[in-house]
């Protein structure tokens, strides 16, 4: 997350995202694809946590993730060449919103 948290300023019910890694494009959705809306997240959550000011629902991903867009082999094995690795670039951006880079680092 970061550098900054938007408020009430972009409807995440029709908010347009798209993911890049190493400049591929690997996702492209609309917040109108989720399963369930933010509010029905908050009101789900909202019957066992206490939800306060400043907490922060995370709604997933949409469809391209390395897992789904995976085929096997015929050994039966995933191949990992969609998974992320040391040095990749990953770019998540959204219209209205901004764009967040991320550089991937192997565990040493």
């Amino acid at each position: 997350m970061g550098p900054w948290v938007s408020v009430d300023e972009v409807n995440p019910a029709s908010c347009d995202v798209t993911t890049r890694v190493n400049g591929e494009v690997r996702q492209q959705f609309n917040g109108s694809e989720m399963m369930h809306s933010f509010g029905e997240l908050r009101e789900q959550m909202s019957e066992d946590f206490t939800l306060l000011s400043g907490d922060v629902l995370s709604g997933g991903t949409g469809a391209g993730t390395a897992v789904d867009s995976t085929v096997v082999d015929n050994d039966g094995r995933l191949p990992f060449d969609k998974f992320l690795h040391d040095g990749d670039t990953v770019e998540v951006s959204s219209p209205g919103l901004g764009t967040l880079n991320a550089h991937i680092v192997g565990h040493p």
